[in-house]
């Protein structure tokens, strides 16, 4: 695989790439090793690891990733909807409910 450079999207492997980053920029740490600094593309993170810890992704996995991150979006922001419509029934019953003991 071609060497990793500023640009390139990128996971950990000492987390089993479980997050993809954006390598912003690469430096010599004190130690000479190589040290990359990377932004998270949906998460807002910034992580300095060593260059050997990273693996290029490929754009296919990238694609797949997104979909996933969009996926589970969706289903969250109807998690929020449902949670919403079922508290707005209730006020609107505890409401009701009040109405109708001012009625009786």
């Amino acid at each position: 695989m071609s060497k990793i450079k500023a640009g390139d999207i990128v996971g950990r492997k000492s987390h089993e790439c479980d997050l993809y980053f954006k390598v912003m920029d690469i430096r010599t740490g004190e130690d000479g090793s190589d040290m990359a600094m990377l932004k998270g593309i949906d998460h807002r993170l910034i992580v300095f690891c060593p260059l050997d810890d990273l693996v290029k992704i490929r754009g296919t996995d990238i694609e797949a990733y997104w979909q996933e991150v969009f996926t589970r979006n969706i289903k969250q922001v109807k998690k929020i909807i449902e949670r919403q419509e079922h508290e707005h029934a209730g006020n609107i019953a505890r409401a009701l409910g009040k109405i109708n003991e001012k009625h009786d």
